[in-house]
């Protein structure tokens, strides 16, 4: 199996810790270009029964962009799992943007693909706006692929892959996660359920097309508003957040496609969490990870230092009480 190859090169660089100065010094393995081919195919026949709207466990580990960042990637799984990546014993739920921008999108895709074929009930691939063909021929992924394989075929593939990608995890029925937000065609989670997939482009649908750009607004900022600075997407108000949530009786709103310097930044009074999970991406911003337990309880990592061993929380936060929405201060 095309996975098993996958973890035969990886895992043993991951356990002596040699992906970072690989990565530095440009000797990172290249994975066979046969071995990529069989595995998008055996993905895209595995991700063909899935739904638009996954649902998992509330005790989950939370990941943002990563874009490319095949260190970040394996450190994550250092620290919250094992370095043995064929046994998941948390599920991971990856908010999209896994391609463009970093050097090794090619590898950060193959070894996602492979835990997720290896673990399907326990890791979780959404889709974000680079997952889009559009999208990752003009910000890098087009041209790592040609550079790497000079196959327009293999870029093809994965694209149909990313077709097949769920847009929104509700994690123990009180989590919405996506990789964007909310927008003004959207009131129900059962409308995101209604939609088929495979999905080739987003131009036809401005649900899913505002689920995958758009952005929170400013603090004071109400109702809905065109994403300019971005061209496509909305911005939302913090009362979109409070009404959207209180409707789908929901608690929160994680999301990713924004940059932030600590990783992980609440927005609309704590009713939303957006988390990066790709470090020095802009000006030496961390890399951001979120674990939530059974309890409701959330714990806050901003990873810094790539050598780090261990990883304590920068922060800790409950989900609301009955009747409340969002997150409050962590009691014990």
């Amino acid at each position: 199996m095309a996975t098993q190859k996958i973890f035969e090169l990886f895992e043993p660089l991951i356990q002596k810790n040699l992906i970072s100065g690989y990565v530095t010094s440009g000797k990172l393995p290249k994975i066979p270009k046969k071995i990529v081919s069989k595995l998008l195919k055996e993905a895209k026949s595995n991700f063909r029964k899935t739904k638009s709207v996954i649902r998992m466990p509330l005790k989950s580990i939370v990941i943002g962009d990563i874009h490319g960042n095949l260190c970040d990637l394996v450190r994550i799984f250092r620290l919250f799992n094992s370095d043995k990546l064929h046994n998941i014993y948390n599920n991971f739920v990856f908010l999209g943007d896994y391609v463009d921008r970093g050097t090794e999108s090619v590898e950060v895709m193959c070894l996602l693909l492979a835990l997720y074929i290896a673990n399907p009930t326990r890791v979780v691939l959404l889709r974000g706006n680079h997952e889009f063909a559009c999208i990752n021929k003009v910000y890098g992924f087009y041209e790592e692929i040609m550079a790497k394989y000079r196959s327009e075929k293999l870029w093809k593939l994965f694209n149909e892959v990313f077709n097949f990608l769920p847009l929104v995890c509700i994690l123990g029925e009180k989590i919405f996660c996506v990789h964007g937000g909310i927008c003004s065609e959207l009131n129900s989670v059962d409308q995101i359920q209604n939609v088929k997939l495979p999905i080739k482009n987003y131009l036809s649908s401005a649900l899913v097309r505002n689920l995958v750009w758009s952005d929170p607004g400013s603090s004071t900022m109400k109702g809905f508003q065109c994403n300019d600075a971005r061209g496509f997407g909305q911005l939302f108000g913090t009362d979109t957040v409070k009404r959207f949530l209180t409707n789908n009786n929901l608690k929160l709103i994680i999301r990713a496609h924004q940059c932030n310097i600590p990783g992980t930044v609440a927005f609309a009074d704590y009713m939303g969490v957006t988390v990066f999970s790709s470090s020095d991406y802009d000006d030496d911003n961390k890399c951001g990870v979120i674990t939530i337990k059974d309890s409701g309880e959330f714990n806050f990592y901003s990873l810094g230092n790539p050598k780090e061993t261990t990883a304590r929380p920068s922060a800790r936060m409950m989900i609301a009480g009955s009747g409340k929405i969002g997150l409050e201060k962590y009691s014990h």
